[in-house]
Parts: structure tokens; C-alpha cells; sequence
């Protein structure tokens, strides 16, 4: 016969607030996109993106378009291209 296993007790507000992990992990991206608006990035466009390994990972939000009228928030379509490869 085997023991009884207890329940592992989940750490932090999770488990205190018995909250699903997404809901935890999207309120800790919008924290972190609001303290690089404040120290490094204010005026660009920002999102950020969580791994499971804990690896953080900030964009710079960019509008693609046929003619750069505004080179801090926008490129163009070759320009889009080249990045993404």
C-alpha cells in the first residue's frame, strides 16, 4: 500500500488566488511593458512575451507601411521582410 500523497502547494499569488497560470503570466507581461515605457522605451509601442523557462522577451511594436513617414514607429514592407527572415 501506498502513502498518501498530499497536494503540492503552488507558490506565490497562484496559489494563493488560486489563479490559472495564463492570467498570472499576462498580468506579470503588462507589468514588465510598463516598467521599460517608464525607464528605457516611453514613446515605442511595446509587448512582451514570457517562455516557460522563465526567458523574457520585449518587441518593439512596428506598423508597416508603403512610405516611412515616421522612421521611430514604422517600416516598410522590405524592411518587415528582412527581419522576419
Amino acid at each position: 500500500m501506498q502513502p498518501a500523497r498530499r497536494p503540492r502547494r503552488q507558490a506565490g499569488v497562484r496559489g494563493e488566488r488560486n489563479l490559472p497560470r495564463e492570467v498570472v503570466v499576462r498580468a506579470v507581461e503588462a507589468a514588465l511593458v510598463s516598467a521599460f515605457k517608464k525607464d528605457h522605451l516611453a514613446e515605442k509601442e511595446l509587448a512582451v512575451r514570457l517562455a516557460q523557462g522563465g526567458e523574457v522577451r520585449v518587441y518593439v511594436l512596428m506598423h508597416v507601411v508603403e512610405e516611412v513617414e515616421e522612421p521611430e514607429s514604422q517600416l516598410t514592407v522590405e524592411e518587415a521582410r528582412q527581419i522576419k527572415e
